[in-house]
């Protein structure tokens, strides 16, 4: 973990920051705020000229998909609203309804654990650091990068496989009221499988708390933080899929360094991820980009508030647009100024990331990128018009 060890030795060291982040407060302010964000101007040209395409989660494969690993996210809809019970006589509609459903439920139990388990047998080990440092150094010519879906499912989506001997006992002594396990013990579920509710309530338990969004970030690492801080940060980071149970033992003994390791890890994925994900939108090749992976999207990065529902919000055409703009000014806010993989291999100008913002900065973790608030329906019109 070189960048941890670099941070640990002089994390004293101040850096710039910037860009501000846009403003939301009128559209003048808003103007002003991104009149410089070059990042900013070139996403939300993207966005307008449908570059970025939005697709159901039941679409057809896409051939050569780098970007979407809809295997291994939860469904966005329930089977119910899919199933048509038209030509069904009205008294056999019930049973009829829940056979299906449960016959479904079965076969995507069944798919996601063999799918895990495939993932697990075959991933290879990533360096974080290690691709961290070739993004940074545009080493990319030396050694391909991954895309960005291999990058997800072997950095983290691979670790479900931990789930699965609890998993398949549920289903052996449960069957199908395995769904009702995990409505109310979420934590059991491969991340496949969990239903609309029991994601619901993973996702209240993981939205933004208590973060200012009118103060810009300043610079801070993982050493600066006091112990309660970093724990506390730790249980709040969806991204991060080592059991809490870890964090709370290494904190009661104060194994400070697998605190601060962990952090560090996390904002590592997240720049990784980011920087990937960013490749994939600005290539010439039109995006699309599933549902349930835009919600795992907002999900990780926190871009949301307790009383907001992904699920319903993605499956509605208006709040679908918020959620994609609030992914746009995030990675417009980190990005702007800083060279991209397909910048590096280009030579163009720039600034690497840790250059920009400092090596393992964490308080740019899931920062949003505007103030005063999170991006909402009623500003969509100044941020199409605008452009």
């Amino acid at each position: 973990m070189f960048l941890c060890v670099a941070v640990k030795r002089c994390h004293i060291r101040r850096y710039a920051t910037g860009p501000r982040p846009l403003s939301l407060l009128s559209r003048d302010a808003f103007l002003a705020s991104s009149q410089n964000n070059s990042r900013f101007e070139q996403l939300s040209k993207m966005v307008l000229s449908s570059h970025i395409k939005l697709i159901p989660d039941d679409h057809k494969p896409i051939d050569g998909d780098r970007i979407n690993s809809e295997q291994t996210l939860p469904r966005t809809t329930d089977f119910k609203s899919h199933e048509d019970l038209s030509n069904v006589p009205s008294w056999r509609r019930t049973p009829t309804l829940w056979i299906r459903v449960g016959k479904k439920l079965i076969r995507l139990y069944r798919d996601s654990v063999v799918y895990t388990f495939k993932l697990h047998r075959s991933a290879p080990r990533i360096s974080l650091p290690k691709l961290l440092q070739q993004l940074e150094l545009g080493d990319a010519k030396s050694e391909p990068l991954p895309s960005r879906k291999s990058f997800v499912e072997n950095a983290v989506r691979v670790k479900e496989f931990r789930k699965i001997p609890v998993f398949i006992l549920c289903l052996i002594v449960f069957e199908e009221l395995t769904a009702v396990l995990m409505y109310i013990w979420p934590q059991i579920a491969i991340h496949r499988c969990l239903g609309i509710k029991g994601f619901r309530k993973i996702s209240k338990k993981f939205a933004r708390k208590d973060m200012d969004l009118a103060k810009h970030p300043q610079y801070k690492t993982a050493y600066t933080l006091n112990r309660h801080q970093k724990l506390e940060l730790l249980n709040s980071l969806f991204a991060n899929k080592t059991p809490r149970w870890k964090f709370n033992l290494w904190a009661k003994f104060q194994v400070a360094d697998k605190l601060e390791q962990e952090i560090c890890k996390t904002l590592q994925y997240l720049i990784i991820d980011d920087s990937l994900l960013l490749k994939e939108i600005t290539s010439e090749k039109k995006l699309a980009l599933t549902y349930n992976e835009l919600v795992n999207c907002i999900l990780e990065r926190q871009l949301y508030e307790t009383h907001e529902d992904l699920n319903e919000m993605v499956n509605d055409p208006k709040t679908r647009q918020v959620l994609l703009w609030r992914l746009v000014s995030y990675l417009s806010f980190r990005f702007d100024g800083v060279l991209t993989p397909v910048s590096n291999i280009s030579g163009s100008e720039g600034k690497t990331f840790t250059t920009k913002w400092g090596v393992n900065n964490v308080a740019l973790l899931n920062y949003p990128g505007t103030t005063p608030t999170l991006i909402q329906l009623d500003h969509l019109p100044l941020l199409t018009e605008s452009n």
